[in-house]
């Protein structure tokens, strides 16, 4: 056999856990790319545009842990 070992049950995600963690990491990307990309382009940092970015990745990151907490095993 080679090294290679297959996942056991226990050692699977489930697609509910793989999705919380998508939309966790999604959420902090948005958060950090967004700003960034405004610091690069040298535009001016408007209202509206924080409180998008803000309200996006906040709603990411908590649909992620909700995804998560509420996931049947």
């Amino acid at each position: 056999m080679s090294g290679v070992r297959s996942p056991s049950l226990q050692d699977r995600k489930s697609v509910q856990e793989m999705l919380g963690e998508f939309l966790r990491e999604a959420g902090v990307l948005v958060l950090v790319f967004g700003f960034l990309d405004l610091f690069m382009t040298e535009k001016p940092v408007t209202f509206g545009f924080a409180v998008g970015i803000l309200s996006l990745s906040g709603f990411l990151l908590v649909s992620g842990i909700l995804a998560e907490i509420t996931r049947k095993e």
